[in-house]
């Protein structure tokens, strides 16, 4: 109706501009609602366990979230590389995985391995963070 009425009172090129305009905006909002409509369906999952309430609480997250030693590597596979282990207290010391097989059984883990070992300044045991690494040479 109003677009009727702008159009009697324009000339033949204005007109002409103004329903290329309007193409262009009917394309943007066709647009527009066809990405709404991907994203609402890409984040149905989320919105839905939101909703239900069935959803971890934040320490779950939390727990998700952390670094978690799950591969569990045994010590026969890497024996070319070394391991290197920090404390809480800011000691590092590394070995050589072929020296720590001289002690302990090949189907060791690298897990085990932090868990047990003894921190030579503070004396705590159980480190939480190592790094496996290869050596050339």
């Amino acid at each position: 109706m109003l677009i009727d009425w702008l159009e009697q009172r324009l000339e033949y090129t204005q007109r002409k501009r103004l329903r290329k305009l309007i193409s262009n905006l009917t394309e943007i909002v066709y647009v527009n609602a066809l990405f709404a409509l991907i994203m609402l369906i890409m984040l149905s999952p989320f919105i839905i366990l939101f909703i239900s309430g069935d959803h971890p609480s934040s320490t779950d997250w939390q727990l998700l979230c952390t670094a978690r030693r799950v591969p569990v590597t045994q010590l026969y596979l890497i024996n070319k590389h070394h391991i290197s282990l920090f404390c809480q207290c800011g000691h590092d010391s590394a070995f050589s995985v072929q020296e720590l097989l001289k002690r302990l059984r090949p189907d060791t883990t690298v897990n085990q391995v932090a868990d047990k070992a003894r921190c030579t300044v503070c004396g705590r045991k159980g480190n939480k963070e190592f790094r496996l690494y290869w050596k050339c040479g």
